[in-house]
């Protein structure tokens, strides 16, 4: 297994991609309370009270900020526990994605 590898798995928990999910819901409620009280929604046909409920894909920026908030939070102790070892970005991006991925397809709430 790679150092990659191992950080997602170590790094990338349930409770991070929860936490991360109500950030963006917080922010699409403020940005939406903001434009209702610019624009008259209702006129444009919107429905705030019943938004949809159905499941969509997964939203990219899930993924990002999943991935961003492992190396802000979370890389420098991995770097200490581990002896500085080299780390490939990508191969970290790529397997924060798919640990992310793996979670949604296995139930849990990343989907809209």
């Amino acid at each position: 297994m790679s150092i990659e590898q191992e950080i997602a798995d170590a790094c990338v928990t349930q409770a991070l991609v929860d936490k991360e999910r109500a950030k963006i819901e917080n922010e699409a409620a403020a940005y939406s309370s903001y434009l209702a009280s610019k624009v008259n929604l209702a006129c444009l046909g919107w429905d705030l009270e019943n938004p949809p409920k159905k499941p969509g894909p997964i939203q990219p920026r899930l993924l990002n900020q999943v991935y961003h908030s492992v190396i802000v939070d979370d890389l420098w102790t991995v770097l200490k526990k581990n002896k500085n070892p080299t780390i490939n970005f990508k191969r970290l991006q790529n397997a924060v994605y798919n640990k992310v991925v793996r979670m949604c397809h296995d139930g849990g709430p990343c989907r809209k």
